[in-house]
């Protein structure tokens, strides 16, 4: 007997019951993730109250385990997309003081905010901005990312309704919302360690795990994370044993 469809797939973006699934998301859901207090207690990082529509999403609550997990004493740590309080990298950095952390972010304000961010509560945290990989040198054992993966055209219409707009590069994932991912996808291994790990969380709600298989290519899938009712998967990718050129030519 087939297993029943994932609850998230049956309120997923385009079905009937996702506009109701989007609301009390967004109500209910965004004053848990707006509470300081309760950012306090899940990832140990201080931060301002701001009058502001939340401090974290769905797929940070998902990743802020595994990724801890994942780093051994002395990695190197790299997240793309860190957004504007940095806190997923203030979470490593808080939990495995001897890693060396790096966080990257599209937008110059939200770096230096996440730098503001860091220094606030006393961790190191190297902030730089960037267009995913274009500034970043060097080679990581974990690189961790929540990239943009809301459809446009979802994410448009969606933001035309919010009390907190935000730019369209926190959200915006192009036409079918895995732009982004499938150009970070092809760039990672440049930056990837022999041993390294990607974590990358997509969300049920907007794509089902076949489309996003469908574009991991030659990534072996080593792990996948899941938190009851919360529509992210969580991605732990190694590279194949294909010799990867770090100039970005693959042989």
């Amino acid at each position: 007997m087939p297993h029943p469809p994932p609850l998230w797939t049956r309120f997923g973006a385009g079905t009937p019951l996702g506009g109701a699934a989007e609301f009390l998301f967004r109500r209910i859901g965004s004053r848990l993730r707006s509470s300081p207090w309760l950012t306090r207690r899940l990832f140990q990082v201080d931060v301002e109250a701001q009058n502001r529509r939340t401090h974290w999403d769905m797929a940070l609550l998902a990743i802020r385990g595994p990724v801890l997990g994942a780093v051994t004493p002395g990695a190197r740590v790299l997240e793309v997309g860190t957004g504007d309080l940095g806190l997923l990298s203030l979470h490593v950095a808080r939990h495995r003081p001897d890693a060396r952390v790096m966080a990257v972010d599209i937008s110059g304000p939200f770096v230096e905010n996440a730098r503001r961010m860091a220094q606030r509560n006393g961790l190191h945290v190297e902030f730089l901005v960037s267009d995913l990989f274009a500034s970043v040198e060097g080679v990581f054992d974990v690189i961790v990312s929540v990239l943009p993966y809301v459809p446009r055209a979802w994410g448009a219409a969606s933001a035309r309704h919010s009390r907190f707009p935000e730019p369209d590069s926190v959200w915006d994932g192009g036409a079918d919302g895995l732009d982004v991912v499938r150009r970070f996808l092809q760039d990672a291994p440049r930056h990837l360690a022999p041993t390294g790990k990607v974590l990358l969380a997509t969300s049920d709600f907007f794509h089902p795990p076949e489309a996003v298989r469908a574009e991991l290519g030659d990534y072996q899938i080593t792990e996948v994370h899941r938190l009851a009712l919360n529509p992210t998967r969580l991605w732990v990718l190694e590279q194949t044993m294909r010799k990867v050129d770090r100039s970005g030519r693959s042989p």
